[in-house]
C-alpha cells in the first residue's frame, strides 16, 4: 500500500475546546518505514493542508461514555498532543464502531506486528502445504505413469507371445497338412510315400 494513500478517512465531528462540535474531514495514514500511524483532519475533504494530525502510536480509544446514543469516542494520550482528549463523533454506531476498531488497532504497533508475524506464519504453512499438495500429485502422477508404462510392457509382451502362439499354430497346420497328404499318399500307393 501506498503510504500517501489513507486507509481510512471520512468526516467526523471534533468537539472544540471552548466553540463546540464541528464537523472535519480525518484521514488515517499508516507508515510503514517509521511504524507509526497518524491522523490528519481539515476544514473538509477538499482542503489542501490540515488543520492538525493525532499521532495514534500509543493512544487509548474507547466510546464515550456519556453517549447514549454510541455516536461519540474519545481519543486519549496521543504522543503528539499530550494530555489531550480528543472527542469525536460518527454519523450512526456502525461508524463509530469502525473508527474505533480502526485506531485501536493502529494505535498498538505490537499488535500490528503480532498481527503481521501470525499472518506470516499462515502464509509459509499454507505454502508448506501446498507444496506437499504439489509433491503428492507428483508422486501419483509419477506413479500412474509408471504403471501405465508397465501396462504398455504388459500388453507388448501378451502381444509377442500372441504372435509366437500363431506363428507355432501356423507350423501346427503346414505340419498336420504334410502329415495329412502323406497319410493320403501312403494309402493310395506305396510308392507315391516316398515322393511326397
Amino acid at each position: 500500500m501506498s503510504e500517501d494513500v489513507p486507509i481510512f478517512e471520512g468526516y467526523l465531528n471534533k468537539q472544540g475546546n471552548f466553540s463546540g462540535w464541528k464537523k472535519r474531514y480525518f484521514r488515517l495514514y499508516h507508515f510503514q518505514k517509521s511504524r507509526s500511524s497518524l491522523l490528519y483532519y481539515y476544514n473538509n475533504i477538499d482542503s489542501p493542508k490540515e488543520n492538525d494530525l493525532i499521532d495514534l502510536n500509543g493512544v487509548t480509544c474507547e466510546l464515550d461514555p456519556k453517549d447514549e446514543k454510541g455516536y461519540r469516542f474519545m481519543i486519549k494520550n496521543s504522543r503528539s498532543n499530550k494530555g489531550r482528549v480528543y472527542r469525536l463523533e460518527a454519523k450512526s454506531r456502525k461508524d463509530c464502531a469502525q473508527w474505533v476498531r480502526i485506531i485501536r488497532r493502529q494505535a498498538d504497533p505490537e499488535s500490528r506486528e503480532a498481527r503481521h508475524e501470525a499472518r506470516k506464519i499462515d502464509n509459509e504453512r499454507k505454502i508448506h502445504n501446498l507444496h506437499s499438495k504439489v509433491q503428492e500429485t507428483a508422486r501419483l502422477a509419477y506413479g500412474s505413469t509408471v504403471a501405465i508404462v508397465q501396462r504398455g510392457e504388459n500388453l507388448q509382451e501378451v502381444g509377442e507371445k500372441a504372435e509366437d502362439f500363431e506363428e507355432k499354430a501356423e507350423h501346427q497346420a503346414e505340419t498336420a497338412k504334410s502329415v495329412k497328404r502323406r497319410m493320403y499318399c501312403f494309402n493310395c500307393s506305396p510308392c507315391c510315400w516316398w515322393c511326397c
